[in-house]
């Protein structure tokens, strides 16, 4: 059988997500419009709506009042049994995925996956299903995948002093990204403690641990890395790490399966010489 592409898209980079994620809100807005019947957007008490572009909003989502939805720039889409508390701005084209709460703060440009807690400033930014950022801090230019949780005043810098193009690590070398911003990019069930600042272009792993000294982390932190205080914890193993994140997922009502624990075990010894390396430039620093 023959299977045939009439137009693709080659992302070479992972900012280029960031890049296009705008376009594809507005793509799949199409398609949301044809899946099923949206509210009436007049019909939402206490709500501010501004501007002239589409609100597509769940007849499961709840917006309490004291909000504020900005179509301005673009389409609000809040999709089934999401929640937005009071004092959220969102502005589009924005997605607000199912079951996601959006607890207070700024949100913009941004897709935000389901069953996600997200509060504080969020901005041109992609944030995969059951990941956390909860409280104050700012998420901007960033990619974040699954059942990430960001500490309280975690916040990532997207722009640098100088204005300069931001060069991002990939394959062990420092890649200039053509942007002027560009945040983080973050491996799925990577954690993050309180008052956590990441650097422009910064790149972590799966499953790392990071514990602030209250300097910025590394640039580049590979996976299954335990980093607190500025030192390497390489004696966690990777059962205790898979075993950490079932009990995240646990409290979501879901269940790592064997070819996830084997996928990561595999994954572990793969970067286990990018850890050594790693560990050794930290003492020596």
């Amino acid at each position: 059988s023959e299977f045939r592409v009439d137009e693709a898209r080659i992302l070479r980079y992972p900012w280029d997500l960031i890049g296009y994620n705008r376009e594809e809100i507005l793509n799949d807005l199409k398609r949301l419009k044809r899946l099923k019947t949206w509210r009436e957007p007049a019909n939402i008490p206490g709500a501010y709506l501004i501007g002239e572009n589409d609100f597509l909003i769940s007849s499961t989502a709840k917006i309490y009042p004291c909000t504020v939805l900005d179509s301005s720039d673009g389409p609000v889409i809040i999709d089934d049994e999401a929640i937005v508390m009071p004092q959220t701005y969102l502005r589009g084209p924005c997605y607000i995925g199912r079951e996601t709460w959006i607890v207070g703060g700024k949100v913009s440009a941004s897709s935000i996956g389901h069953v996600c807690r997200v509060g504080g400033e969020v901005e041109e930014t992609i944030i995969q299903g059951f990941s956390n950022k909860y409280h104050a801090g700012f998420l901007g230019h960033s990619y974040v995948g699954e059942w990430v949780n960001l500490g309280a005043l975690t916040t990532v810098s997207d722009l640098k002093n100088d204005y300069s193009s931001v060069k991002v690590p990939i394959g062990g070398k420092l890649v200039d990204s053509g942007r002027v911003k560009v945040g983080a990019f973050i491996g799925d069930h990577v954690k993050t403690s309180i008052g956590s600042l990441l650097s422009t272009g910064s790149v972590i792993g799966v499953m790392c641990n990071l514990v602030t000294s209250g300097e910025p982390y590394p640039k580049y932190v590979p996976s299954f890395t335990w980093y607190v205080k500025g030192q390497v914890r390489d004696w966690i193993s990777v059962e205790s790490m898979i075993e950490a994140a079932e009990r995240m997922m646990a409290r979501r009502g879901i269940r790592m399966n064997e070819a996830e624990k084997r996928l990561y075990r595999r994954l572990y010894e793969e970067t286990r010489e990018e850890r050594r390396e790693f560990a050794e430039r930290v003492l020596r620093s």
